[in-house]
């Protein structure tokens, strides 16, 4: 069985470079570039030579990046998609690269079974599919870390020609789902949305070679809450500031990112200075900041109808870290990591600052204890190897079968 993976992904020195001449809201997401270079390397350890990979390097397109052409076929033995970087004519000679590529690739292995393997939804790339469903038969996989209808929900900081053509590419890229011949969902939920065909569930993985060693000096860790993130109202992190506010003691609350709610953050922050607002920071200081931290939370509301399709990656991230994570009940976290988590069970005010109140009393030795628990059973069970290894398995299960 050959696979070809396609998806997100640049060195993150480039990372650096690029989000230094892109506009805020077209800053290059981590946990996409990690996602996705994480299921690569999952299958390329699990089956060697006979995964192969291909990356479009995820800079915003111009003028919120500043680079019209990406010209670079491979970088530091890194295969990337080759495009012009402006609006649909991006998308276009993206799909056109894309399809010659996996035609290329489908030749040289014409004489094997072959899976192509998209590590996330993204239109152009279902495109590439359509005449290759015709004249070959190789088989196309999609992880699904996120629904086309909800990919565009979270901010309205897009511009005026993209929020137009949103709802076209929502409705195209529905259409052309059913294309795949397998699904991997991050949720069980999403099997009640998608056409009925085979699938499995990851909900997510850990990277076990970067996962933070825990402090050695436990007088290091401060009294400190820490979210890290999207900081947008919708995903309740106004109520956490206006929560933590009313709690008394020596305790102090740090937020990581951008978004809607900063401005909000900001101004408290001015009249509470146990409020620290620390910016867009390098992947690297925030997980040193997650060490040194007492909780970690995550306050997105249970009851907007996305959760049940959503397993958010800081969790994971959250859990390797070995600080104990406070987070709402979200219906997409599966069972086995219930009692890995403290759990935020009332969503007003009052709830939020009742269950901050009931971790942050605790003995510092118990919720040591309880981040330690949490972190060695994301690095034994859901390290990046162990989980696309179970993908494997069914892929190979469902070639037979075909």
């Amino acid at each position: 069985m050959k696979v070809l993976i396609i998806g997100t992904y640049l060195e993150i020195e480039l990372i650096e470079k690029f989000n230094k001449v892109s506009k805020s809201n077209s800053k290059i997401s981590i946990a996409a570039v990690k996602y996705s270079n994480l299921i690569s390397k999952g299958f390329r350890e699990n089956i060697g030579e006979d995964s192969k990979h291909l990356f479009l390097a995820p800079i915003g397109t111009f003028p919120n990046c500043k680079k019209i052409v990406w010209a670079q076929g491979k970088i530091n033995n890194i295969n990337y998609i080759k495009f012009i970087n402006i609006i649909l004519i991006k998308q276009i000679t993206i799909s056109l690269y894309v399809l010659l590529y996996i035609l290329k690739w489908s030749f040289k292995y014409r004489n094997e079974d072959r899976i192509v393997v998209f590590t996330f939804l993204y239109l152009p790339f279902l495109f590439s599919m359509i005449p290759l469903k015709v004249f070959t038969k190789v088989k196309y996989v999609s992880f699904i870390p996120d629904m086309p209808s909800y990919e565009f929900s979270y901010s309205d900081n897009d511009g005026y020609f993209k929020k137009k053509l949103i709802p076209t590419y929502v409705f195209l890229a529905n259409k052309l789902i059913s294309l795949l011949d397998y699904y991997v969902f991050i949720t069980k939920y999403m099997r009640d949305i998608f056409p009925k065909k085979p699938f499995s569930v990851m909900e997510g993985l850990v990277d076990i070679n970067n996962v933070n060693e825990t402090l050695e000096n436990q007088k290091e860790v401060k009294n400190a809450v820490m979210y890290s993130g999207a900081l947008f109202e919708k995903f309740g992190v106004v109520k956490l500031l206006n929560s933590f506010s009313k709690i008394k003691g020596d305790y102090e609350i740090w937020f990581f990112g951008s978004g809607d709610a900063v401005p909000a953050i900001k101004a408290q922050s001015l009249e509470d200075s146990r409020i620290k607002y620390f910016g867009s920071l390098p992947n690297e200081q925030i997980l040193e900041y997650q060490k040194k931290a007492l909780l970690l939370v995550n306050p997105r509301f249970s009851s907007e109808e996305y959760t049940k399709y959503s397993f958010p990656s800081k969790l994971m991230e959250y859990l390797s870290s070995g600080t104990p994570t406070l987070t709402t009940r979200l219906p997409g976290i599966p069972d086995d990591y219930l009692n890995k988590f403290y759990f935020i069970e009332n969503e007003d005010y009052d709830g939020f600052r009742h269950a901050l109140e009931f971790c942050l009393n605790k003995d510092k030795e118990e919720l040591y204890s309880f981040g330690q628990k949490g972190k060695e059973f994301v690095v034994n069970e859901k390290n990046y190897k162990k989980q696309v290894a179970s993908i494997v398995r069914n892929l190979q299960k469902f070639i037979k079968e075909k």
